[in-house]
């Protein structure tokens, strides 16, 4: 089962997130979905809307279904309403299944007209 990410720890200055996640599928897009959401939880989304911009990802190895893992998220600085972050993805004993590299745009909700 996923939990929702947290803080990687109370000594983790560099806003770092963390969430253990069981996978009990283990394709791509799942995967994948699993490398996005700690970006943005690291770059600020429980704090003011953003939306993905870009997401580049690699997977080195699939788990298993069952598997135990980590999914870690740190943020790499950003530039008016640009975020970036990284997203690893580790298994049993720490060896690193994926990567993901994402840009998180901020938004402004009053900004955004109905049709």
């Amino acid at each position: 089962p996923a939990r929702l990410p947290g803080p990687g720890g109370a000594a983790r200055a560099d806003g770092a997130y963390a969430a253990a996640w069981t996978a009990a599928e283990v394709s791509v897009p799942v995967l994948w979905a699993a490398l996005d959401c700690p970006g943005g939880w690291c770059a600020g989304i429980a704090g003011r809307p953003m939306v993905l911009g870009t997401m580049t990802a690699q997977l080195h190895r699939h788990p298993e279904p069952g598997e135990p893992c980590v999914v870690m998220a740190w943020p790499r600085g950003g530039r008016g309403r640009r975020f970036d972050s990284t997203t690893g993805l580790f298994g049993v004993g720490g060896d690193l299944l994926g990567r993901a590299d994402a840009i998180w745009i901020a938004v402004n909700p009053a900004a955004v007209q109905p049709r």
